[in-house]
Formats: structure tokens, C-alpha cells, sequence
């Protein structure tokens, strides 16, 4: 898949261009061109937002009525409404780094242009996930929900989380494993989905050792006041994140992350064993089960695993395949199909169920607000029988004493 973005100012000055795959260069003609259309509807009293070709989708979308950005993509199965989605994110990252003041502040766009360029590394990744790379196994980015695990040290490690956080003087911290949240202090879950999103990408995409002390500014709660994200790695799969102030030091972060967590190394290692089935090794799921994905929307928290079973006898579909295949599931069927809380869609065309049999797997998706959940099966099995399988693992995932998230 291939995929061009542009940003420019609504009155046509080109800021950043991105591409993602082996493509040549935009050239200026068509730059402007892709401008010039939406320009041109504009002063019609009308608004473009999206064309699509054959093998081609573009879609554009204003901001504070300042920026434009347009995307271009040859992945026919994103709808307008990912594509979209891609947008906003794109732009909440631009906040992310550089806050809402300095970004509508164009008056020297030589310096926006400059500025502007701290954010493309993780601008490339939003890009990328829409094919992403092989280590990818989050859906946060296409969900907008946080990728969390179910461990049996839940309990202990957020009592030890707290006594962290309170002790260097933030509420704001989060315990990752494996790139996804095992525990949370409280007032973590308060942020907006956008800013849990950021801070998501941009630690997944730290290639740090040791981890990453810098500003940043919270496109909802706070996007002209930078807060300092400060994430420290604790074991190789195992890192902690906190919002906090310009106080206390890194020297003392340090002195008190090793002061919590050092008696927590067992507990670590033993919560790490739950990947990658991502829940305690007490449940057990339906062996045909392959993978699953389960979103619950009103907490904004997305549960999954590629590989539920220790002993996968499917091998001819991979983890990455599997991701592949819930990954286009669910930008098929989410906006067309089945709707999102708050989302506008045709009760006629509003579902609560999906099957869609392909050669050698089966897709059933199944709402049960305020859930979603996704399973991938194997060909052969009745829809009723997999509706089973599904429901007894909805139930075992949502309502078990044991897999709490």
C-alpha cells in the first residue's frame, strides 16, 4: 500500500509533504492541484471531502480553519471514515509536539516549517499503520482505544504503581508490558483518547534503551500548557509512563523508580508470562478460537491476542496474517456495517452481527454495547457453533473474576 499526505495553510503555502511506500516524490503540479480542487469548492459554497477511484482514495480535512491536510491512499479497503480518522490523528500529533499556540501562530512559516519537523517520525508510524510492520501487534491506532493485558499481579503492581506516582508527585501513570497497559493510576484513564493515543505511539515508537523525558502538550486537557512525559524502562518488556511537571529531576525519577520497583522484578517477569495470549494462563479459550479482538467503548480500553493458545496447529496463518485479517475485519465492517458510540449511521445498515466466510478463515464480529468483539476462525465450522464459541468467550473476557481490565 501506498500513501502520500500533504499539510499546507488554507491559503495554499505548503508546510510538511509525507509518503509511505516506494513511490516517487509529489510533484508541485499535482500539490497544487489536490489544493486547488478543495479551494475551488470552497468558493462554490461547497465542501469536498473525499474522491474515490478504483484503486485510490483522497480525503482532505481543515483545522481551526488554518491547515489543510490531505491524504492520499491505495488501500481500498480504509473508508472515509479511517482515512479520517488517520487525519485527526496526524493533526493531534502536530499539538502533540508543538501545542495548539505556536501551531496557529503562521506569522513566520519558515519556523513552523522548522518546527513542524520534530513530528515526523511519528507521523511516518500513524502512516504505517495503515500496512504496518511485521512487530506491530496494537490496535490502538485504528480503535482509539488503549491496548491493555489481563495479569494476576494486576493487584499488586497497581498498589506499587500508586506509591510511585505519589511519591515523585504526579496522578498520572501507567505500567506497560509488552506495549500494552497492565495497570493505571485513576486519573490515567481520565485523559482523552486522543492524548492516551499519542502517548501510545510515541512510547512504542521510542527506540530509547533506557526511556524518554520530554514536553509535551495534551491536545484536550491541556494544548497550550506542556506537561513532561517521562517513561523509564524497568525490564526488557516492561516500562513505566508518567505525566508530570518540571519537578522532580531525572536523577530523582531514577533514584525513586528503582527504589518501587526493584522488589517488583518477580512480579514483573510473572506478568510478562501472560503474553502472548494477553490474559491469565488459568483461562482457556475455545482451541478454535485463532485470535481476538474485544473493544470496550465505554472505557476505551481494547483487549487482544494473535496467539491465545500455547500450541497454534494453524500454521499457515501467522500472527502477522491474523493481525492482518482483524485489521481489515474491523476498518470493513466499523462505519459501514456496525456503528461506534456517538457515530452516525443508518439504522437500516447498523448491525449487531457479521460473519464473512473467506477460503481458508471465517471473520464473526458481535456488539454487545457497550462492546465489540472480534474473533477469527478456521473454515468448516457452522455459524451457529462458532456464535457459541464466541458468546462463552465474550463472557469468559468480560466477566471472569480473573481477567479483570
Amino acid at each position: 500500500m501506498a500513501a502520500y499526505l500533504t499539510c499546507q495553510s488554507i491559503s495554499g503555502l505548503p508546510l510538511f509533504i509525507r509518503r509511505k511506500g516506494d513511490i516517487p516524490a509529489l510533484s508541485f503540479p499535482i500539490v497544487a492541484s489536490l489544493n486547488g480542487v478543495y479551494t475551488y469548492t470552497r468558493t462554490q459554497k461547497a465542501e469536498l471531502e473525499n474522491v474515490c477511484t478504483d484503486n485510490t482514495s483522497v480525503v482532505w480535512k481543515e483545522y481551526h480553519d488554518m491547515f489543510l491536510l490531505c491524504l492520499v491512499a491505495t488501500d481500498t479497503t480504509l473508508t472515509t471514515v479511517h482515512l479520517k480518522h488517520t487525519l485527526d490523528v496526524i493533526f493531534q500529533t502536530m499539538v502533540f509536539y508543538l501545542g495548539l499556540d505556536d501551531l496557529l501562530s503562521l506569522k513566520n512559516i519558515e519556523r513552523v516549517k522548522k518546527d513542524l519537523k520534530v513530528c515526523y517520525p511519528l507521523i511516518d508510524t500513524i502512516l504505517d499503520s495503515l500496512n504496518p510492520k511485521e512487530d506491530w501487534d496494537n490496535f490502538c491506532d485504528i480503535t482509539s482505544c488503549s491496548d491493555v493485558l489481563s495479569c494476576p499481579e494486576r493487584p499488586a503492581l497497581e498498589g506499587i504503581l500508586n506509591c510511585f506516582t505519589e511519591s515523585v508527585g504526579t496522578v498520572f501513570g501507567s505500567l506497560r508490558i509488552h506495549r500494552k497497559i497492565a495497570v493505571a493510576t485513576t486519573n490515567w484513564w481520565t485523559l482523552d483518547s486522543a492524548e492516551l493515543l499519542q502517548i501510545q505511539l510515541l512510547c512504542s515508537n521510542d527506540l530509547n534503551d533506557t526511556g524518554l523525558d520530554i514536553p509535551v502538550y495534551l491536545p484536550v486537557r491541556s494544548p497550550k500548557t506542556p506537561f513532561r512525559l517521562v517513561r523509564w524502562k524497568l525490564t526488557q518488556f516492561s516500562d513505566v509512563c508518567l505525566l508530570c511537571g518540571p519537578t522532580p529531576s531525572l536523577a530523582k525519577l531514577e533514584i525513586e523508580a528503582k527504589r518501587f520497583w526493584r522488589t517488583a522484578f518477580s512480579l514483573l517477569k510473572s506478568a510478562e508470562s501472560c503474553c502472548p495470549a494477553n490474559i491469565p494462563q488459568d483461562i482457556t479459550l475455545d482451541p478454535s478460537l485463532l485470535s481476538y479482538l474485544i473493544i470496550n467503548y465505554e472505557k476505551r480500553r481494547c483487549l487482544s491476542s494473535l496467539s491465545p493458545h500455547s500450541g497454534d496447529v494453524h500454521s499457515h496463518l501467522t500472527p502477522v496474517r491474523k493481525r492482518d485479517i482483524l485489521r481489515t475485519f474491523y476498518k470493513t465492517i466499523v462505519g459501514n456495517m456496525i456503528s461506534l458510540p456517538g457515530a452516525d449511521l443508518d439504522d437500516s445498515h447498523d448491525s449487531t452481527e457479521v460473519f464473512m466466510n473467506f477460503e481458508y478463515y471465517v471473520c464473526h464480529a458481535w456488539k454487545k454495547e457497550p462492546y465489540l468483539i472480534l474473533i477469527l476462525y478456521p473454515t468448516g465450522l457452522h455459524n451457529h457453533f462458532m456464535r457459541s464459541i464466541t458468546r462463552d468467550a465474550f463472557r469468559m473476557l468480560t466477566c471472569d473474576k480473573n481477567c479483570k481490565w
